[in-house]
């Protein structure tokens, strides 16, 4: 994006004003209007607001001639943490020589539980799969 030419603001203000009035006529859009011209759409748009009081011609273009204005705000995805009670309970641990579980799900996930895993476990496991 080229720099706005001038020394003085009112040298900038000259210039912005010749160049939304060339846009305001230009069948482009405003974004593409300053694509082709190299100047940022965003800095367009500022000087147009800052401009535009002293344009009564320009009081029509809401938004700038006829581009939709988008909206920068954006309705915030919220992320909601739900509080979780964890209770620590101590499990006697039984040493044994049986094998391991393996169970095989639909979906072709294998899940290898120790022999200890009692029953109450692991339908906890199975609801808590299945939801």
């Amino acid at each position: 994006m080229k720099r706005t030419p001038g020394s003085t603001s009112a040298e900038r203000e000259n210039y912005w004003t010749e160049l939304i009035t060339r846009a305001r006529e230009h069948h482009l859009s405003v974004q593409e209007f300053c694509e082709q011209e190299g100047i940022s759409s965003n800095n367009y748009y500022s000087w147009f607001k800052k401009l535009r009081p002293e344009h009564p011609e320009w009081k029509k273009d809401l938004p700038p001639h006829g581009a939709k204005k988008k909206s920068r705000k954006r309705k915030a995805k919220i992320k909601r943490l739900v509080p979780v009670e964890i209770k620590v309970q101590k499990v006697k641990r039984v040493e044994t020589d049986s094998e391991p579980l393996e169970l095989r799900l639909r979906s072709g996930h294998c899940v290898i539980l120790p022999a200890t895993f009692s029953a109450e476990q692991l339908a906890l496991l199975l609801k808590n799969l299945e939801s």
